[in-house]
């Protein structure tokens, strides 16, 4: 499957028209359209920006093969925001020592529960 046969695949998929997308992509639907049935292919930025989209890597968009092999993937994908990315550079800047204290207590509190002798008693930290 072509590049143009997937766009307009996850366009279906999330009940979008032509208008609908290329307005979101800020572009008309007749270069949608082109791109839909394969007469010209989007460029770097807009593939970014359909991935972004439709929550699919770019690769899903250039991969060749059996469609549903690679549907199957997007679920390994998240979508990761701006927040999250900011708080990724804060802890790179951390030193290795401070990064492996943020790990322990990122672990800590993720535990909702911990099992002693079969009984699920409630996390604390004030043991």
């Amino acid at each position: 499957m072509n590049i143009g046969n997937r766009i307009k695949e996850l366009r279906r998929q999330k009940g979008l028209t032509q208008e609908e997308l290329a307005k979101m992509l800020k572009t008309i639907r007749s270069t949608l359209s082109n791109w839909e049935t394969n007469r010209t292919s989007p460029d770097p930025e807009t593939l970014k920006e359909l991935a972004r989209i439709f929550n699919v890597s770019v690769d899903y968009f250039l991969e060749e093969g059996n469609i549903d092999r690679v549907a199957e993937k997007r679920e390994d994908f998240i979508t990761i925001s701006a927040r999250d990315i900011e708080r990724l550079k804060k802890m790179n800047a951390l030193s290795g020592e401070d990064q492996a204290m943020f790990d322990s207590l990122l672990e800590h509190f993720t535990r909702k529960k911990t099992k002693t002798a079969g009984n699920e008693v409630p996390f604390s930290l004030n043991k």
